[in-house]
């Protein structure tokens, strides 16, 4: 019967342990929030914007879920405007919205991950970082602003989300490198120049049929896009 309450209290320390250097490793597994960050406080008064790099150092960011107690839900027009010794960005689920310029020109930028709750990327919010390869977008995602992703000669595929309807003009014109896109049955429109002077482009993945592609309206300048290869899912 000792024995047994021996066995009993050696294996409850063991599991105690092995619980204790499993919450160590969780904990460093997580990404810990850049500091020196610069926010401005919304016009709503109840959440936060990241308005510049601040006083932070490193070529890695951060970027909190909450500061001083609020969700910070925006990155400001122009808040990272090229930062070209940034290389890689990683936004928390409170952040809906990516503004204009956030982070055109920032060259060095390889890495970028997206919150889930993003739901729109502005004007020129990353263009011109030339060094982007590849992104993921978040199933929230429904705008994708004006020039959004020009320039980025880096990218070589692009994934739209369901949630997508209007493709904006030169979205991603100059993507000299992308080669395949990928697009949601429930895209309606494309703009003009949203795939202009992707020269690379060869493959086109349609969530739709060849009945429903002939009904999105496709404007002038995205001749590369209509003489790529479609593939059809139905």
């Amino acid at each position: 019967m000792k024995n047994r309450k021996r066995i009993g209290r050696l294996l409850s320390c063991f599991l105690l342990v092995c619980g204790v250097l499993l919450g160590l490793a969780a904990c460093g597994n997580e990404k810990k929030p850049t500091e020196g960050l610069e926010f401005t406080l919304n016009e709503d008064g109840e959440s936060y914007s990241l308005k510049g790099i601040g006083t932070a150092t490193g070529t890695k960011i951060v970027i909190p879920a909450a500061y001083e107690g609020k969700p910070v839900t925006r990155i400001k027009p122009m808040a990272l405007i090229n930062n070209q010794e940034l290389t890689s960005v990683t936004l928390p689920e409170s952040v809906t919205s990516i503004e204009f310029h956030a982070f055109s020109g920032c060259t060095g930028l390889t890495s970028i991950t997206l919150s889930e709750g993003l739901t729109s990327i502005r004007v020129a919010a990353f263009s011109d970082c030339t060094g982007l390869t590849s992104i993921t977008f978040p199933k929230s995602l429904t705008d994708i602003g004006s020039s959004a992703f020009g320039g980025c000669t880096g990218l070589r595929s692009v994934a739209l989300p369901k949630g997508v309807k209007y493709i904006a003009s030169g979205a991603f014109s100059g993507c000299t490198g992308l080669t395949s896109v990928a697009l949601p049955k429930g895209v309606k429109y494309i703009a003009s120049c949203a795939f202009y002077d992707c020269k690379g482009l060869t493959d086109v993945f349609y969530g739709g049929s060849a009945e429903d592609w002939a009904k999105i309206e496709i404007e002038d300048g995205n001749d590369l896009l209509l003489s790529a290869t479609i593939h059809y899912h139905s």
